[in-house]
């Protein structure tokens, strides 16, 4: 290569040239106000926790224009670079491709702690991922590298519905974190760092009438059942994912005047073994 190709700039090219002379003549600017772009970059930085190099690769653009746009020091932009910018969200860069770049942590964290509320423990977490999940709780730091997430994410997607081998008293204790379950969080929305998880109403342990906001504790397991039943769960697994006594749950139901959860839940399996032989 010469000196002097090496020293060309896009400009020079024919082609840029002959679109600068149309855009020219139809009135269309190359270069806009830096407003929008400087709106957005500063929004994606101080509320949805994002690295200027994130937001950069995720644009595919130079870190020190997003850098300058941060601090507001820059006044205007090219046409092409706004729209690069415009277009980034969190979704764009968690999905960049360097594994090595750094995304926010709290979807990861979240993910952890949704694990552990379905008895999943760090000693089982840990050894699946290879990355040690206690740490990625008590992280101090807001972000870790996309590598980490990725690989939290897969696993979440694989196990989520799954109940974990922590034992009863393991789980109540776990509870008292207060951590949400998965079906609390929503997938679009558990990377936000400004989204809060969805806990329904709160359940009311015992008899009698339940208080405003609150909704007894058999009605939540018969929605819970009636729920899983439509996901193809047997009566084995439904008693096992809920935690519950299969005498008691079957007593509940039928007080609850829903026996025939009951006939649906026993029969499931049977059901599917059917389907799969057809």
């Amino acid at each position: 290569m010469t000196d002097t190709m090496s020293k060309q700039r896009p400009s020079d090219s024919r082609a840029w040239q002959k679109k600068w002379r149309v855009e020219r003549a139809r009135g269309i600017k190359r270069m806009v106000s830096a407003d929008r772009a400087q709106t957005h970059v500063q929004e994606l930085v101080a509320t949805k926790d994002l690295s200027i190099r994130g937001i950069a690769e995720a644009a595919g653009i130079s870190a020190f224009i997003i850098s300058d746009l941060n601090r507001g020091l820059k006044k205007l932009l090219y046409r092409e670079t706004e729209a690069a910018i415009l277009a980034v969200t969190i979704e764009s860069v968690l999905a960049r491709s360097n594994p090595d770049g750094f995304v926010p942590n709290i979807g990861g964290r979240r993910r952890i702690q949704a694990l552990m509320a379905m008895g999943w423990r760090h000693q089982d977490l840990t050894p699946l991922l290879g990355i040690n999940t206690a740490n990625i709780v008590h992280q101090e730091g807001q972000w870790f590298t996309k590598q980490k997430h990725d690989a939290i994410k897969e696993l979440y997607d694989r196990i989520w519905n799954q109940r974990g081998p922590a034992s009863k008293i393991s789980i109540s204790r776990i509870a008292k974190a207060g951590y949400a379950p998965p079906l609390a969080w929503d997938d679009e929305t558990i990377d936000d760092p400004n989204a809060t998880p969805d806990l329904g109403a709160s359940v009311a342990e015992g008899r009698g009438r339940p208080t405003e906001g609150t909704i007894r504790r058999s009605d939540a397991l018969t929605e819970d059942v009636e729920f899983l039943i439509g996901e193809g769960c047997s009566w084995e697994a439904i008693t096992e994912r809920l935690g519950v006594n299969p005498v008691t749950l079957d007593r509940m139901l039928h007080r609850a005047d829903r026996a025939d959860l009951i006939n649906r839940a026993k029969t499931m399996a049977e059901r599917l073994a059917y389907s799969r032989a057809s």
